[in-house]
């Protein structure tokens, strides 16, 4: 649930929503418990429907500071999207996690989406808290990655299509798992 201190509706009509009708609300948390239990504190969101047949609007969010489902913090999360008739334009897209950022430039797609990538930017992302993710006992890592991953919604899901990360400077990759092999 979204808790929070303000929350606007322009021009509210009871039952199912309309055309040209705007929500707003800024809140101490907004906490996603059901199934991943991610959460964002200190959030606004703003959705705006200009229509329905077909789909259109925009979707502004944005948190000061949070958690993914796997329990890494973020910060400065910033998502801007409007939907057209059939184009998804991403006005912003940037996120501070794992000890760098993660951002998109600007950029229209096809709606519903296709196979067209959206790149997300990779800046100095820390290798040991990423490696972490993992929870492969023995797995470490130092140094910083940047490059680009391309998101690709295909079948029901999204992957990423020829990404590329790149060391910046010094690091390292450890593995030294607890057994030995005779």
């Amino acid at each position: 649930p979204l808790r929070g201190h303000a929350l606007a509706v322009a021009d509210p009509v009871p039952g199912e929503p309309r055309e040209g009708h705007c929500a707003a609300a800024r809140g101490d948390a907004l906490d996603l418990r059901k199934g991943a239990r991610a959460r964002a504190e200190a959030v606004q969101f703003k959705l705006q429907l200009d229509g329905l047949k077909p789909l259109q609007g925009r979707i502004q969010l944005a948190a000061e500071r949070g958690e993914l489902a796997t329990g890494t913090p973020l910060a400065d999360l910033n998502v801007d999207l409007a939907l057209a008739a059939q184009t998804l334009r991403v006005q912003a897209l940037h996120v501070k996690l794992l000890g760098g950022s993660v951002s998109s430039e600007p950029l229209s797609l096809p709606w519903p989406p296709a196979e067209q990538a959206l790149p997300l930017e990779i800046r100095q992302i820390d290798l040991g808290q990423l490696l972490a993710l993992a929870k492969v006992h023995g797995l470490s890592g130092s140094g910083q990655l940047d490059g680009v991953l391309p998101l690709v919604y295909r079948d029901g899901s999204v992957e990423i299509r020829d990404g590329q990360l790149n060391g910046l400077g010094a690091g390292s990759i450890k593995y030294a798992p607890a057994q030995t092999i005779p």
